[in-house]
């Protein structure tokens, strides 16, 4: 993520205690560089659960098109060299990466303190990945400038939500949830 764009990001969780974070859409790592370095330091312990489909060596062109996926197929391998590193840094970290789709991979509910939800971007992929991880203090959802995205968050706050809408600097327009 920008520097630009994590300053909104750094201002949202603001000095939150929290212990797990689950990032929907891990890619290569950077972004969860970004978030322990600004996280583990306020905790004795930070666990990060990164979820993606992990598909570089054999990438489905068509699923990635279905979702949405503006950047390129990430590789299981590069994730886990950019959290060791991290690791290094922080020993207080704590992490665990999940290979394939959410549906796949995410299959009951469970609660974090925090959640970022940037993985697969169609309308069906948004409402179970928030339905797995609804129950979570914190959750923002990336990319409402997209179709499904802003569909779903569009139905949450139909149903009394209550969905803090962030414009940063750039493009990236956020939906806010805080539990």
């Amino acid at each position: 993520m920008k520097p630009f764009i994590f300053d909104v990001m750094r201002m949202l969780l603001k000095d939150d205690i929290i212990h797990t974070m689950a990032e929907i859409g891990t890619h290569k790592g950077g972004s969860a560089q970004q978030f322990i370095k600004l996280l583990a330091p306020r905790v004795e312990t930070f666990k990060y659960y990164g979820y993606d489909i992990f598909d570089a060596d054999n990438p489905d062109l068509a699923l990635h098109k279905q979702e949405r996926n503006g950047k390129d197929p990430a590789a299981y391998e590069v994730a886990v060299k950019t959290l060791k590193k991290s690791k290094q840094r922080h020993k207080n970290l704590e992490y665990k990466l999940y290979r394939g789709f959410t549906t796949d991979t995410l299959t009951k509910p469970i609660q974090f303190d925090f959640v970022y939800i940037d993985g697969g971007h169609s309308y069906e992929t948004v409402k179970h990945d928030y339905y797995m991880t609804k129950d979570s203090k914190i959750i923002i959802f990336d990319d409402l400038k997209l179709p499904g995205v802003r569909q779903f968050i569009d139905e949450l706050i139909s149903q009394n939500v209550n969905v803090e809408i962030v414009n940063t600097p750039s493009k990236h327009i956020w939906g806010v949830i805080r539990n």
